[in-house]
């Protein structure tokens, strides 16, 4: 295994580089490489779900992270046996923003069913409970 420049800058020397300096050479400090993991795993577990919701004929919407009109909106919105579904994935260690809180908590205040969904084994459960 090769091992890159980036890689052999110690972590503390890299914390105190200027975040410019730092992408120009490809290095990432400790707390941006576990959020591009927790990004991965996100985008997984979206696609999981998403595949999901196909196999069992179900219409949904996934807004893209580009639609910035709807900050806060659940990953995933879909209606369930007549009822309004959110669902914001996360990983184990992902929370909620703000904006995400907000929202969740007035979509409830109007009959939405939110859930936030941390594994794909919650997910298909979510689906065959509310679709008994």
């Amino acid at each position: 295994m090769r091992l890159s420049n980036a890689q052999l800058v110690p972590d503390k020397i890299t914390r105190l580089m200027n975040p410019r300096d730092r992408a120009a050479f490809g290095i990432l400090i400790p707390e941006e490489r576990r959020r591009k993991v927790e990004a991965t795993a996100e985008n997984e577990l979206q696609k999981l779900c998403e595949q999901e919701l196909f196999r069992h004929e179900i219409e949904f919407l996934h807004l893209s992270p580009r639609a910035r009109e709807k900050k806060g909106w659940p990953d995933l919105t879909f209606v369930l046996s007549g009822m309004p579904m959110a669902v914001e994935l996360k990983t184990v260690t992902g929370r909620l923003s703000p904006d995400q809180e907000r929202v969740l908590s007035r979509m409830q205040a109007n009959g939405w069913q939110t859930y936030v969904v941390r594994s794909f084994d919650v997910f298909k459960s979510l689906l065959e409970v509310q679709h008994a």
